[in-house]
């Protein structure tokens, strides 16, 4: 009967998800073009059909997947890196990122507080197997060395070569799964011991009847803290909120969790544009050459309409689930608790955050560049975002649940802003864990007060973010 009957309240509380406010260019929507500018719209596929349909939703993509560069910075991409690093660099450790959050967090942590990655924790990590040396020339790989290399690093490569697969074999290079990974990464300077769990929840799907999806768990049980990796499955956003929403209450009413982070280290673009640019990808592998076919399929002359066609095909369709979940999470989803909903601001060195970072409802976290355990700068690939936290290079170390015990891999790391939010949510669900936390929601808000950007009235360009370190966020916006 109880389960019944939390079925029913679920499906009344995130109901609304499935009939989204029409499309708007509101408060903290940034408009696809200029008003003075040719409207783009409707424009067509390749294969003549409606390239933007905003009855399909808006869809995630990640650096391992994004049209475009992804986070490709002297020896990366797709957030992954194998050695040598760049001239002069040594990978950071997540145990003194982790350390410096501990020490901003005021202790004693008393819980009970969570975390959500919210990813793709099915996705294909490597595209194909390539190795990234600093005199990088196309066609080097680690399937087919280039004979300039000297023996020591051809014979590092190829360790390398089956490190990759033993990792992407056993799940550990999805994004998801890096994410996951570097999180608890950060956790472990606090000395909890960890344990997994595994949940399947039913998430409410439209119009009616239930979806099973599974939900990992990592607890720190002394630390009152758990970690959630919620599984994105390259869904739409209103089947991911749905789900974020079923994680949120299952904590709630399992694990007593009220305060809550919810990292979200993914992008939104139409659903429609990623369909068509993932059907032509073998062709048009880039996000700049199928632009290019897009103008020419439909006769537009490329030196006017570029940046307009950017614009569009990376700006998500109207209002999303995910902005009508942020203001009803609180009241309905946790019991009056405080969630902080947090994104990657992006890896394209744009003067802003990518969607859903860009909306004000949502904390975007641009990323510093470790060069050094002590030296830090900013990450010259970093979108401007409004929390500078540090993004890497981070040397991999992946945890072995079943020997409880972690493998380090000091020639692989990660980088990208995907791994500077995991900082600022962990800072976040330790902020929680005490009373008071300094960064407390305002009475009548609806969001951290780490979200301090915003865009009301309306703008036709984007503005840039304020690109802030935590220390300094903390002093300026929180208690």
């Amino acid at each position: 009967m109880k389960r019944l009957l939390w079925l029913a309240l679920l499906v009344a509380l995130v109901s609304c998800r499935w009939d989204p406010p029409p499309p708007t260019g509101g408060s903290g929507l940034r408009p696809t073009q200029s008003l003075d500018e040719p409207n783009l719209q409707p424009l067509n596929k390749i294969e003549r059909v409606r390239l933007i349909d905003e009855r399909a939703g808006n869809c995630p993509i990640n650096e391992l997947k994004i049209p475009g560069e992804g986070a490709y910075v002297q020896g990366t991409i797709g957030g992954l890196a194998v050695s040598p690093y760049p001239l002069g660099t040594t990978p950071g450790d997540p145990l003194t990122t982790g350390n410096q959050l501990a020490k901003l967090a005021s202790a004693p942590f008393t819980g009970p507080v969570a975390i959500l990655v919210v990813d793709d924790f099915n996705g294909v990590g490597v595209r194909e197997p390539g190795v990234y040396f600093l005199d990088q020339r196309p066609g080097d790989t680690l399937a087919n060395l280039p004979a300039r290399l000297s023996p020591d690093l051809t014979t590092r490569a190829k360790q390398q070569t089956l490190e990759l697969a033993a990792l992407e074999a056993g799940g550990q290079l999805s994004h998801g799964a890096l994410v996951f990974n570097h999180t608890l990464a950060l956790l472990r300077p606090l000395g909890f011991d960890m344990a997994f769990d595994r949940v399947r929840l039913d998430v409410p799907v439209a119009p009616f009847g239930l979806e099973p999806f599974d939900l990992i768990l990592a607890d720190f049980r002394d630390l009152g803290l758990t970690v959630a990796a919620v599984d994105t499955e390259d869904f739409d956003t209103q089947v991911i909120v749905g789900r974020v929403a079923a994680t949120l209450q299952h904590l709630r009413l399992v694990r007593g969790a009220r305060h809550f982070a919810v990292n979200l280290s993914f992008g939104l673009v139409p659903c429609s544009v990623l369909e068509d640019f993932n059907a032509s990808r073998d062709r048009l592998p880039t996000l700049e050459a199928y632009q290019e076919e897009v103008l020419s399929a439909n006769g537009l002359d490329a030196n006017t309409f570029r940046d307009a066609l950017t614009s569009l095909l990376t700006t998500p369709v109207g209002s999303d689930p995910f902005v009508t979940l942020v203001k009803r999470s609180g009241e309905q989803l946790v019991g009056g608790g405080e969630v902080t909903y947090l994104t990657a601001a992006g890896n394209y060195r744009l003067d802003y955050a990518l969607y859903p970072g860009y909306w004000p409802e949502f904390v975007s976290v641009s990323a510093q560049a470790v060069s050094a355990p002590t030296a830090v700068k900013d990450a010259s690939y970093s979108n401007t975002g409004e929390v500078l936290l540090p993004g890497g290079f981070y040397a991999l170390s992946a945890f072995d649940p079943a020997s409880n015990t972690w493998r380090p891999y000091p020639q692989i790391s990660v980088a990208g802003t995907s791994f500077a939010a995991p900082a600022l949510s962990v800072f976040a669900a330790l902020d929680y864990a005490h009373a008071p936390p300094r960064c407390a929601r305002p009475p009548g808000a609806l969001t951290s007060p780490l979200a301090f950007f915003d865009t009301d009235p309306p703008v036709s360009t984007p503005l840039p973010k304020l690109n802030v370190p935590l220390e300094d966020a903390l002093s300026q916006y929180c208690s």
